[in-house]
């Protein structure tokens, strides 16, 4: 499950099994914050140009 915060939080997924992907498209400059939703401790940090 990936999460937004912030500025990002439209980005939302269900749940993901392994070797699923999910995408989003991004329709402005920022940089986003997305979390693991079953594991909040990991973090990544996208910078969208």
């Amino acid at each position: 499950m990936i999460l937004g915060t912030k500025k990002c939080i439209k980005v939302k997924s269900d749940r993901l099994e392994p070797n699923e992907l999910y995408s989003f498209t991004f329709k402005e400059r920022m940089e986003c914050k997305i979390s693991n939703g079953i594991l909040p401790s990991q973090i990544r940090t996208i910078f969208v140009e």
